[in-house]
């Protein structure tokens, strides 16, 4: 099972020597569902997903394409996003709006 990585939004600072103790952007992964935040602090999926400390991390896979502006192609474009339903045409409806004003 693959689990989701997870991104600290901002500094974790020790409130009396003002330390930072995680920087803004670590990014945490997991192989059993746990992430260690910090030695003494351990969160689960659930636990982190509900935090408003921490963002989902998004692997950007990307491809070199040659330069080539001239030639016409079938292009595939995937977006994984975290929408209702209902929502999920509205959005079609406007990268297709978009795409054909190009």
């Amino acid at each position: 099972m693959t689990y989701k990585k997870f991104i600290l939004k901002e500094d974790i600072i020790n409130q009396i020597t003002k330390e930072v103790k995680l920087a803004k952007g670590t990014i945490f992964d997991s192989v059993d569902g746990t992430y260690q935040i910090l030695p003494d602090l351990n969160l689960n999926t659930e636990e982190i997903i509900n935090n408003e400390l921490f963002d989902e991390y998004i692997d950007i896979i990307t491809t070199e394409v040659p330069n080539e502006d001239d030639v016409i192609r079938n292009w595939r474009i995937q977006l994984d996003i975290k929408t209702k339903k209902s929502n999920l045409k509205i959005i079609e409806d406007k990268i297709r709006e978009i795409i054909n004003n190009l």
